[in-house]
């Protein structure tokens, strides 16, 4: 985690080479995907994605992603990294099941709106917690 922190991106390698435990949560239930992203680390996010992390939800109640932790930051560089890693852009976070399209549009961030309606996987229509919305 510290080696992302400190966006030491050799030392992070190193650690990937090693099979060291980059799942691993801290005192926040961050892991060290979720800590790049917040920190705009997008040298460090390439690396933690070419060793393929699992444990992309943070765990908390809300279940945070990566991808909705990318959006929340207006980071359309880690989104796109993500979703070209795999990243399901119809998951649903926290209580009112908002998707990374819907954290984008509540968030303003027109560039992210535009890349996520690209993607072919996109579901138009979801069932929001207060009802059906077409997006």
């Amino acid at each position: 985690m510290v080696a992302v922190e400190e966006n030491n991106v050799e030392c992070l390698k190193l650690l990937c080479m090693a099979k060291a435990n980059l799942n691993q949560t801290d005192y926040k239930e961050n892991t060290a995907l979720h800590t790049a992203l917040k920190l705009n680390r997008n040298d460090c996010l390439k690396v933690l994605l070419s060793d393929k992390p699992t444990n992309d939800s943070n765990g908390k109640i809300e279940r945070e992603t990566a991808l909705h932790i990318a959006v929340t930051q207006k980071n359309l560089h880690g989104v796109r990294q993500l979703v070209a890693a795999g990243a399901d852009v119809n998951l649903k976070t926290g209580t009112a099941g908002q998707t990374p399209l819907h954290l984008a549009v509540e968030f303003d961030s027109p560039e992210i709106v535009n890349y996520l309606l690209c993607q072919v996987r996109l579901q138009l229509h979801f069932l929001y917690s207060r009802g059906l919305y077409w997006i």
